[in-house]
């Protein structure tokens, strides 16, 4: 018996591709659930991708951050930290994790070389410039800035540079100390270091003339700044006071706006340059002799640092 078209047409499947019959059906109902997988299986590597792409480039920015060239460039490294992290979940999305992971373990293997090896941090003790102090006085000890936090307080570092100015005063090296008025602004007000170095110069008895440089925000500036009061009392001959690494820079800056200068570098309580004992240590180093390296070619470029023919 021939079953009718509507008897036939019941017994059909219709598919992707068209008409199948009962006994295909469970084939496609399979068909579907493996293509299902397949799309959770590369929906759940895709998420790991991206995962991945976020730890490695977050990692790899605060190692950067801790060889110091964060600082250099000039960013904020917490701000930053989430742009390394977004970009990282962008390159896991496009399947590019490898553009993050290289650079990243590049810069940690020269974290570890940084701490592991003196003799690289070592190149920062040919920044240090130390003059022998003179026999007579001189016009005035110019203490360099250094920075200030939030509450008005300045760093170890502008402390130890200050110390260091009044202990030449105190040896009638001279009458008068220069420091660096620097600030920054807290919730839309302006907190400058003035009220802390007052403090600390009553707290060492110092009885010199005080003279305070207009805000300044780079070596340079400073220089400048002194320049001008310089001209007006008739500065000649200066003791410029400043961190060791920072030294040759600082002095050749002040040499080119016409200064005589007697460098003299500072106790410096953060780190052991003589030693170099200790991986943190080594690494706090290595970032400042980058910091100096580009900061001296910067100066050089733009001639704010003359060799000697060019004076």
């Amino acid at each position: 018996m021939v079953p009718n078209p509507r008897q036939r047409a019941g017994n059909l499947a219709f598919g992707r591709t068209g008409p199948q019959f009962p006994h295909q059906a469970s084939g496609f109902r399979d068909w579907n659930r493996e293509d299902e997988n397949h799309m959770a299986v590369a929906l759940k590597k895709r998420l790991g991708d991206m995962a991945t792409g976020a730890a490695v480039a977050g990692a790899g920015w605060l190692v950067l951050t801790e060889l110091g060239i964060v600082e250099v460039a000039g960013v904020d490294p917490a701000r930053w930290l989430w742009a390394a992290v977004l970009l990282g979940i962008l390159l896991g999305l496009l399947d590019r994790t490898g553009w993050v992971v290289w650079p990243a373990v590049l810069a940690l293997v020269s974290l570890v070389l940084v701490e592991s090896i003196p003799a690289i941090a070592s190149q920062a003790r040919a920044y240090v410039r130390a003059d022998p102090l003179p026999k007579e006085p001189v016009d005035a000890v110019v203490v360099l800035s250094a920075g200030v936090n939030s509450d008005g307080r300045i760093n170890g570092i502008a402390v130890d540079r200050l110390l260091e100015g009044v202990r030449l005063i105190r040896g009638g090296l001279s009458e008068k100390l220069v420091l660096s008025r620097v600030f920054t602004q807290q919730d839309g007000n302006t907190v400058t270091s003035d009220a802390d170095q007052k403090a600390l110069l009553a707290s060492t008895g110092f009885g010199g003339e005080l003279r305070i440089l207009a805000p300044v925000g780079s070596t340079r500036l400073e220089a400048v700044r002194a320049r001008e009061m310089g001209e007006r009392e008739g500065w000649k001959r200066i003791i410029v006071v400043t961190s060791p690494i920072h030294t040759r820079r600082a002095c050749a800056a002040f040499e080119t706006v016409g200064f005589t200068v007697v460098c003299r570098p500072s106790p410096d309580r953060t780190i052991a340059l003589g030693r170099l004992s200790g991986s943190r240590n080594r690494t706090i180093v290595f970032g400042q002799w980058l910091y100096e390296t580009l900061g001296w070619w910067q100066y050089r470029v733009r001639g704010w640092i003359l060799t000697p023919r060019a004076r």
